[in-house]
C-alpha cells in the first residue's frame, strides 16, 4: 500500500562554494585585472558573483538561445549592468581594478571591459548553467558560504592588565587544552558550532581575565 504512495525527494537549496585552487584564481586576476588591485577589490569581485545567481542565470541564457527568434549575445544587458554597479562601487582615483589597456576613459567601454571580466571569471568559477558545450545542466541555485566561514576564538577583551600598579602587563593565556570548553557562538544572527573560549592571566597581580568578567584573587585566596 505504501508503495503506491507519492515520494517526495528534497532538492539542494544551495550550491557548494566553487572549490577552484587558490593557483588558478591568483593567475586570472593577474592576467585580467590590474597589478595594484587590492585584496577587498578582489574580494568584493569574487563575492558580487557569488551572490547573483538569479543574474547569472539570465546572463547565461542570452548567451544560449533556443530559438531562431532569439539573438546570442556576449555580454547581455544582465551582465552590463552588474558592470556598471561594480564599476560605480571603487573610486577611479584611488582603486584600479583593470589593466592600462582596458581602463578606457570613455564609461561606457570600460564597463564593457569590466563585464567581460565578470563572465570569464564567472565561468571560472563554475557559475554558470551551462557547460563547455552549451547545454543546460542546471539553474544556478545561492551559493552556500559555510565552507568558508571564519573560525572563531572568544577570548578576553582586555588585550593587558588594567588592574593600576601592573604598569600594563600583557596576558598569558592559561586555558589548558583538555579545560578548554567548546561553545554555540551567535554572531550577527549566525550560528557558530564547537568555539573554543580562552582564558587569560596577569602573572603581576594574579587577575584572572575571562571574555565576559575579569577575577582578582584576594589575599590569601589559592588559584
Amino acid at each position: 500500500m505504501f508503495s503506491a504512495l507519492p515520494t517526495v525527494t528534497a532538492l539542494p537549496q544551495e550550491s557548494p562554494f566553487p572549490d577552484i585552487s587558490f593557483h588558478i584564481f591568483s593567475q586570472f586576476i593577474e592576467h585580467n585585472f590590474s597589478s595594484k588591485i587590492s585584496l577587498s577589490a578582489v574580494l568584493v569581485i569574487l563575492f558580487t558573483l557569488t551572490e547573483n545567481p538569479d543574474l547569472l542565470n539570465l546572463h547565461s541564457r542570452q548567451q544560449n538561445p533556443k530559438s531562431t527568434k532569439e539573438k546570442q549575445v556576449t555580454i547581455s544587458g544582465w551582465m552590463k549592468h552588474l558592470a556598471i554597479a561594480v564599476d560605480d562601487k571603487f573610486d577611479k582615483d584611488k582603486i584600479r581594478i583593470l589593466k592600462k589597456s582596458d581602463n578606457a576613459t570613455e564609461s561606457t567601454t570600460r564597463q564593457k571591459n569590466i563585464g567581460v571580466k565578470l563572465d570569464k571569471l564567472a565561468k571560472l568559477l563554475n557559475l554558470n548553467p551551462y557547460n563547455d558545450k552549451g547545454q543546460f545542466e542546471q539553474k544556478l541555485l545561492p551559493v552556500s558560504h559555510k565552507s568558508i566561514r571564519p573560525i572563531h576564538v572568544i577570548c578576553p577583551n582586555s588585550y593587558e592588565c588594567e588592574t593600576l600598579g601592573c604598569n600594563s602587563r600583557s596576558l598569558r593565556q592559561i586555558s589548558k587544552s583538555r579545560d578548554i570548553p567548546l561553545v554555540t557562538l551567535i554572531k550577527n544572527f549566525q550560528y557558530y558550532d564547537n568555539v573554543p573560549v580562552l582564558t587569560g592571566k596577569c602573572y603581576g597581580c594574579n587577575t584572572i581575565y575571562s571574555a565576559d568578567h575579569e577575577h582578582t584573587p584576594v589575599l590569601g585566596e589559592q588559584d
